[in-house]
């Protein structure tokens, strides 16, 4: 269709366009049109539930207060253990949690986050309810409870002694009845101490009555303080006041309910406002967008040819001052593409003129880069090896030197002695770094036999340290630059364990996996912790892994390392074999 229409002429064009922008204006509006009717409806669907989450809670509030009012002095609730007040309370505030949890998935950002911790608010609402409604059965009314347990255990005393000339015995226990009813009514503890006071009288009279049980008087005296000491404790945890205890917690959690109902209210009111008026905003945006498409519509075939022409223009001014990778879409066949065609050809031409001159630039680079990187690999050896030797040598000469100096005989002088051990270690490190440099071997007979070479010359320095080996590969999947960067790991590696794993074995594995390269190298020497790896790259210790991870990575492969303190070290590096 596109090729079709470039083809065409102007005027085809202008229709074509002009009919797929009206049936684009068409289909943008009826999918505008359904988005904001949609919002409206959510809006409005918050504004339902807001408005019954307040209504609800406002229900749950009065059948709890009805439940306070009337079911505290109803023993139906104590025999019972619920009421109708409850139960309407529990459904008002279930009713409210679901309809929470549906504001919820409706809302995002803040309004979600008030309405999560109105949601929060509501479960403490039940559990601080639902724990006072609890305690007020356990504390009881009239025979239920904790009051009717200590009424009781008071009467059966009472019974239990006869009033005739035990006038004293019964004015006690009417005095520990109105320092009872005293504290219930005023709360002040002076009373407590007062009523243990009177306790402590009735058991002392108790035991100047004859003709009573006198042990089970004693614990029904006893079931009675009991009993309203756990009466006391009920009370302190539910609080005597609305700002104690549960009743504080309760009342807190009320108060914080109100703005947060008041808040999620108000914000769906203005939400479902808001979306009224998008909808007719959108309505009159979408009318006027089909006037300014079809107005831009119009204008652009207008400006169509002097665009491409200017166009044209600015892409030759491009090339006059040097950017010969200008390029123009030339996708019509009009006589103006035809012309870009040609624009394009001589661009193409002109940079293919200016690549050569490039080429040799960057061919000069690589020159330099080489030999740069050839300087570096021959100072790292000798800073790794010859430059340590020297140092150790030049110490033990300077100590000896001084000593003679100081007078010392020249018998008692040692240091000039452990000297030599250095120059000796200095003149294998010579020969090493000699055979170090690019075996010839590696062209003449390969890669696995250089790396048998290479571990039977190691342990002939090295001769405290075994090293068992095992090679499987094929020569021709390994191209000459991979197995320079294998010897140069093999190599580096060796060294690692010469100069610091104090290892006696080393086994190395170099296997052609299939899809893959793969060596290995493990010693049983002194390992260090692999969070110090970093450490170990740098300082006199040379550069280490971070040159064999370099080497692994820029021939395309990749190198690990795992050690630990004691548990020796192993090196991993593999290479996707060549296809």
């Amino acid at each position: 269709m596109k090729k079709w229409l470039s083809d065409q002429s102007i005027i085809v064009k202008l229709m074509v366009t002009g009919g797929a922008t009206i049936l684009i204006i068409i289909v943008l509006s009826g999918m505008t049109m359904a988005y904001f009717f949609n919002k409206s409806y959510t809006a409005g669907k918050i504004h339902t539930i807001a408005n019954s989450i307040e209504r609800n809670v406002f229900l749950a509030r009065i059948a709890e207060k009805d439940f306070v009012k009337n079911d505290l002095v109803d023993t139906n609730f104590y025999r019972m253990g619920t009421s109708g007040h409850l139960e309407d309370n529990r459904i008002h505030i279930s009713k409210v949690r679901t309809e929470i949890l549906d504001l919820i998935e409706l809302w995002s950002g803040a309004k979600e986050r008030m309405a999560r911790e109105l949601l929060a608010l509501s479960d403490q609402y039940r559990h601080l309810f639902s724990e006072m409604v609890k305690i007020y059965r356990e504390i009881g009314f009239k025979d239920w409870g904790l009051l009717g347990e200590w009424r009781q255990a008071i009467h059966n005393v009472e019974r239990a002694v006869p009033q005739t000339n035990h006038s004293e015995f019964h004015e006690a226990i009417l005095q520990l009845r109105r320092l009872e009813k005293d504290y219930l009514l005023r709360g002040d503890e002076k009373y407590l101490q007062e009523i243990e006071i009177q306790l402590t009288f009735l058991r002392s009279l108790i035991s100047e009555i004859d003709n009573i049980d006198r042990t089970a008087t004693r614990q029904e005296i006893d079931r009675y303080e009991e009993t309203f000491k756990q009466y006391l404790l009920l009370q302190k945890k539910i609080g005597r006041t609305e700002k104690e205890g549960l009743q504080k917690d309760f009342a807190a959690v009320i108060a914080k309910m109100k703005p947060a109902i008041d808040y999620i209210y108000s914000e769906a009111k203005d939400e479902n406002q808001k979306a009224r008026q998008a909808l007719i905003t959108a309505s009159i945006i979408i009318y006027l967008l089909g006037f300014i498409l079809g107005g831009a519509c119009f204008y652009y075939f207008a400006r169509s040819i002097s665009t491409r022409l200017s166009g044209l223009k600015d892409a030759v001014l491009k090339v006059g001052q040097g950017h010969l990778d200008t390029q123009m879409a030339a996708d019509n066949k009009d006589e103006i593409g035809v012309v870009t065609t040609a624009f394009n050809k001589m661009t193409t031409d002109l940079k293919a003129i200016t690549a050569s001159k490039k080429e040799l630039r960057i061919l000069s680079s690589k020159i330099l880069d080489a030999q740069e990187d050839e300087r570096k690999l021959v100072a790292r050896e000798l800073h790794d090896g010859i430059g340590q030797a020297l140092t150790g040598i030049k110490f033990c000469i300077e100590n000896g030197i001084r000593k003679l100096e100081d007078g010392c005989p020249i018998s008692q002088v040692k240091e000039v002695g452990k000297a030599i051990p250095l120059i000796r270690d200095a003149v294998e490190e010579v020969r090493r770094i000699s055979m170090g440099l690019r075996p010839s071997t590696l062209d003449d007979i390969g890669i696995a036999e250089t790396i048998f070479w290479y571990c039977h010359q190691f342990e002939e320095i090295y001769k405290p340290t075994r090293i068992q080996t095992s090679v499987e590969v094929e020569e021709g999947h390994i191209t000459d630059a991979l197995k320079t960067a294998i010897f140069r790991i093999v190599q580096e590696s060796l060294n690692n364990v010469a100069k610091h794993s104090r290892a006696d074995r080393v086994l190395l594995n170099f296997h052609d996996e299939g899809d893959r390269l793969e060596l290995t190298i493990e010693d049983n020497g002194v390992g260090f912790e692999e969070g110090d790896q970093s450490a170990e790259d740098t300082g006199d210790k040379g550069f280490g892994l971070a040159s064999m991870r370099e080497r692994a990575e820029l021939s395309g492969g990749t190198l690990s390392i795992h050690s630990r303190l004691n548990g020796g070290t192993k090196l991993t590096a593999t290479w996707p074999m060549a296809t």
